[in-house]
């Protein structure tokens, strides 16, 4: 009977220390991230109990800070190239894959000819606009 409430006890512990230690995880995300990675973060607290710690920035100033050896455990990158860079110089545990796509929208009030909208945006006439 004693050695069970030892045993008891004990379990009792351990679960007890994993709830006050409960895990982080260090996710890198890219600065056109900022908006959404707090919903991301207080959703994926309520659904899993785990706190997402987030640093932000931009995707090459990240991954500068990887190849130096930043414990980071998720990356949300802006640009699949920065994450294959990660994956082909060995520092990930698997290859990136597409978490999002997204669409180029065009809006404008003028009549500008959309035929070659490529070589228009490139014209410095075009003001570019990232709304988040």
């Amino acid at each position: 009977m004693k050695f069970k409430r030892i045993v008891l006890t004990i379990i009792c512990l351990v679960v007890a220390n994993c709830v006050l230690f409960a895990q982080t995880l260090k996710v890198a995300a890219a600065a056109n991230l900022q908006s959404v990675i707090m919903v991301l973060q207080k959703d994926f607290k309520q659904k899993t109990g785990i706190t997402i710690e987030p640093i932000i920035g931009s995707s090459g100033n990240l991954v500068a800070q990887m190849h130096n050896g930043a414990p980071f455990d998720v990356f949300l990158s802006a640009d699949m190239n920065f994450p294959k860079k990660l994956y082909d110089d060995g520092l990930t545990t698997g290859a990136p894959v597409v978490y999002a796509r997204g669409s180029l929208v065009i809006c404008s009030t003028m009549d500008l000819g959309f035929e070659n909208w490529e070589r228009l945006l490139l014209t410095p006439r075009i003001k570019k606009n990232s709304h988040r």
